[in-house]
């Protein structure tokens, strides 16, 4: 017997203290005062072995996208782990070795991967793989770190004559998460030592950045040490008390107003430090101080009104010195980040997103910005449309009859986003009325209003629709496509409000980056689509849709970003070759006869080796010229170039014929005596082929 002799009382039993692999029978009866019923069988033998499991690894959405993150935050992947038995799990990376630092925490129900203060070596793909008895399964996380880039590749100094050089890289192997928007290129004579200082100062503290000595004395440069002295005739002291790696360094606990210089020391593996740097120059730690201000869109300056399900987003430009702190607030408690809600603020940017929006979501948000000179309060409203609530009971039956009935009941609680009352609403209640009042009203104004009356002996409800008539809202959705030389094409959706009235058209409007009136396009427009001609090449505007109905016009759209008009310039002309060796092709070429009307930013070289159908970017260069290096020797080539500005790349001009890599031999050869007498004429003549050389004197 299982169970006690006195049997249990519950339907469900659980039987412990079995033997695993054996086989068991089970049978139940019931018990009442009489004695003990029949008993019903389990039918079968049942076997006592472990439920076994294949392993599942559960991503949730965000996992399954690119993750980006910026540097110096923390990475948190959390992933749910299921299995019979409990999977073991391992982390991986598919280029190269996981941080050592990191944190990684598994067990039979999750695993979860920490690394903190990520930089751009922590981009990449990381293989998580769970395997038990039942089977393996993998699954890959891509994240992207958001940090400057890695050294430009394969520096060389080319081309040297009396009064220039030329330089040829190749792009860095990390892009720090970001399309590459440029180089710098810098000098320094070899009398100097330029370590450009910071001007990154604040009323305690400066950060210093500098470059790496051009000789390291023979031996790797092993760190830094940077020295301070108070002016105008303090001692120099260091500065940094640890050896500093990088090329930067911040130095802390600076007296606000005093007056400071900088240098940097290099010291290398046998010991050796380098002579100091050349000083900063006076520097003064003081803050600039500016209160926080914020720009917002003309949007918001009227209530945001979505569908439940619908993602908003609360957004604002951010100024100020120091840069303010920001702060969310939904009516009086702070916004926290969630899995519906994200704050996703920047030091010059404010911005909540508000993922599938509920009837709770809306309501009064309040943006909070602070520093020492000053805080700036910006509030926004939001009215989330969604279903109502059930009605209120109780259902009530009267009046019936063979034929019919009359159903009553109280209106839901929830009316599904519709019933928040303007905060200038006056309400007057008396013995015998009750009056509301709107002043100044306007289109947000419109809808329909509820009144609810109730003592002892129940209920009663009626409703007024109100139409206000006014102006249209803001076109939804201003969109700019098909940007050109000399034309842009906009798009826009009609107004979430039309005041009360059919919209008749729209106002297009245009205005340059240099002026601050915008200028009449068309104002007579019935489509929600409009192609700007005329447009001047290269300048930057910026434009606006107004709609308009029999009341008069309404709020405007404005484009967020500016825009150029430009578009991808026109091919390169003539591709010449220029050198062959074994291991490189030198090609040249004209400049483009348009540049698009914006700055062409540079030029793809681009291969294809022979049996390939495929063509890769082998080198970029700024100037008409440039070098492909690390081929290989014997092939067959293809090349191809194209010019790009800010707006894309060209159509690509091919070399007229592959190229087969190899050294260019020349034999020597002496020349005719004939040719001596002009010869003579010169006081030395040196002819050079490779290694072979004639002298004439």
């Amino acid at each position: 017997m299982c169970t006690p002799a006195t049997g249990i009382t519950d339907t469900k039993f659980t039987v412990t203290k079995l033997l695993e692999k054996h086989e068991y029978q089970f049978r139940v009866c019931a018990i009442n005062k009489v004695g003990v019923g029949e008993h019903a069988d389990v039918p079968g033998k049942i076997l006592l072995e472990e439920k076994l499991e294949a392993p599942d690894l559960d991503l949730d959405a965000e996992m399954r996208k690119m993750i980006s993150i910026r540097a110096a935050s923390t990475l948190r992947l959390f992933v749910p782990v299921r299995g019979r038995p409990a999977p073991e799990v391992k982390w991986g990376k598919a280029e190269g070795e996981i941080k050592e630092t990191a944190q990684i925490d598994n067990t039979g129900t999750y695993a979860s991967l920490v690394i903190e203060n990520v930089d751009r070596f922590d981009s990449g793909k990381y293989t998580l793989t769970a395997e038990n008895a039942s089977g393996v399964k993998s699954v890959f996380i891509s994240v992207r770190v958001l940090d400057s880039p890695s050294p430009p590749a394969n520096f060389m100094v080319k081309e040297i004559t009396k009064n220039s050089v030329t330089l040829t890289w190749e792009p860095p192997l990390l892009d720090g998460g970001s399309k590459i928007k440029h180089y710098i290129v810098e000098k320094r004579e070899s009398t100097r030592k330029v370590y450009s200082p910071a001007i990154i100062v604040t009323r305690h503290s400066v950060k210093l950045r500098w470059t790496a000595p051009e000789y390291d004395g023979g031996s790797l440069v092993t760190g830094y040490v940077v020295e301070k002295r108070d002016l105008p005739e303090g001692r120099w002291m260091k500065a940094s008390f640890t050896n500093i790696l990088e090329h930067e360094f911040t130095v802390i606990g600076l007296t606000e107003d005093c007056k400071y210089d900088f240098r940097v020391i290099a010291r290398n593996a046998a010991g050796a430090v380098s002579k100091p740097s050349e000083s900063t120059g006076s520097i003064t730690a003081k803050d600039e101080v500016e209160p926080p201000k914020c720009e917002t869109d003309a949007r918001y300056n009227q209530t945001i009104v979505i569908n439940a399900g619908e993602t908003f987003i609360l957004e604002a430009s951010v100024e100020g010195k120091p840069i303010p702190t920001i702060q969310w607030f939904k009516g009086d408690v702070e916004v926290e980040n969630s899995a519906r809600a994200e704050i996703k603020n920047t030091d010059f940017k404010a911005l909540l997103v508000v993922k599938d929006a509920i009837r709770v979501d809306g309501g009064q948000y309040t943006l909070v910005l602070t520093n020492v000179a000053g805080s700036k309060t910006v509030p926004f409203s939001v009215k989330v449309l969604d279903r109502p609530g059930p009605s209120e009971g109780p259902l009530t039956v009267s009046n019936v009859t063979e034929e019919k009935c009359s159903l009553s009941w109280l209106p839901p609680r929830h009316d599904g986003g519709d019933g928040d009352l303007p905060g200038k609403v006056q309400i007057e209640n008396g013995a015998d009325y009750t009056q509301l009042s709107i002043e100044i009203c306007d289109r947000n104004d419109a809808g329909k209003y509820i009144l609810k009356l109730e003592n002892s002996a129940g209920t009663k409800s009626a409703f007024v629709s109100v139409r206000v008539l006014d102006t249209p809202g803001a076109p939804l959705n201003l969109t700019v496509k098909d940007i050109k030389r000399e034309s842009v094409t906009l798009t826009w959706e009609p107004p979430l409000i039309d005041g009360g009235a059919r919209i008749k058209n729209y106002l297009v409007e245009k205005r340059e980056s240099t002026r601050k009136a915008y200028s009449s396009v068309d104002n007579k427009c019935t489509k929600t689509s409009y192609r700007i001609t005329g447009l001047t090449e290269g300048t930057i505007y910026y434009f606006r849709v107004l709609a308009e109905n029999e009341f008069g016009v309404g709020l405007p759209a404005e484009t967020e970003d500016s825009v150029k008009t430009s578009e991808p310039p026109l091919p390169v002309g003539k591709v010449t070759l220029t050198e062959v060796t074994k291991t490189s092709v030198s090609l040249s070429w004209e400049k483009p006869d348009h540049d698009g009307g914006s700055r062409i930013m540079g030029y793809n070289i681009e291969m294809q080796p022979q049996g390939s159908e495929e063509w890769v970017v082998a080198t970029t260069t700024k100037t008409c010229e440039g070098t492909v290096l690390g081929l290989s020797t014997g092939h067959e080539y293809l090349f191809r170039v194209s010019a790009f500005n800010e707006k894309g790349k060209s159509d690509p001009r091919p070399l007229a014929a592959p190229v087969t890599t190899k050294d260019v031999t020349i034999e020597p050869r002496v020349l005719p005596l004939s040719l001596l007498p002009l010869l003579l004429s010169i006081h030395s003549v040196c002819l050079l082929h490779q290694e072979h050389h004639l002298f004439l004197l």
